[in-house]
């Protein structure tokens, strides 16, 4: 972990490698040892900055037709997670949701988008706890009939209109088709490797 922390140059870099990269139990020491050193009261500081939604603001949310959705308790990378931590993440987070808002969870968004995180046991876990969708955020097009369980968002975060149309139309269109090529090229690259050694 020292390597790690010596590696971090801002505090971006915390939030985008350093903390994924913990497993939860580190990233509880980490989080206690940071606030202790601070000496802040973190949920103090969370209530002034307004980090989170209240009760009334998610049942608010719910009733003007917004869809409430799962995103595990912790923010964390599902891949590095033991089947325990994973039924608490998610089941967890998924009940306090339900319970807090009155309404059914649904849909579960992949926390930091990538579909490595969306491992097989993963996905037969939110089959199983009555997810009905999985998001990713890999800004590629969806296919026609896709999975519901592998369904890509694209970055709407955008200044001008022109840049939204590259986003939502071109990009991920663009993407879909490298990421198409690049699995035909790895397969085919695998292929060859598997014919080669089968004749050696």
């Amino acid at each position: 972990m020292r390597d790690t922390v010596s590696g971090l140059d801002s505090l971006a870099s915390v939030f985008e490698s350093f903390l994924p990269s913990l497993t939860l139990a580190q990233r509880a020491v980490f989080l206690e040892a940071l606030v202790h050193l601070a000496g802040v009261n973190e949920v103090q500081l969370a209530e002034q900055a307004a980090l989170y939604l209240t009760s009334q603001e998610l049942r608010s949310l719910e009733s003007s037709d917004f869809e409430i959705g799962n995103h595990t308790y912790s923010h964390v990378h599902c891949r590095l997670l033991s089947r325990d931590e994973l039924i608490d993440e998610v089941d967890g987070n998924k009940a306090k949701l339900e319970d807090v808002s009155g309404t059914r969870v649904r849909s579960f968004s992949q926390p930091y988008g990538s579909s490595v995180d969306l491992t097989a046991e993963l996905a037969c876990h939110l089959r199983k706890s009555g997810h009905e969708a999985v998001f990713l955020s890999e800004s590629v097009a969806n296919p026609r009939g896709a999975d519901r369980f592998h369904l890509d968002r694209v970055n709407s975060r955008v200044d001008r209109d022109d840049s939204l149309f590259l986003e939502l139309e071109l990009l991920p269109r663009v993407r879909a088709v490298r990421n198409r090529f690049f699995r035909g090229s790895e397969s085919s690259l695998d292929w060859a490797g598997r014919s080669a050694r089968d004749a050696n």
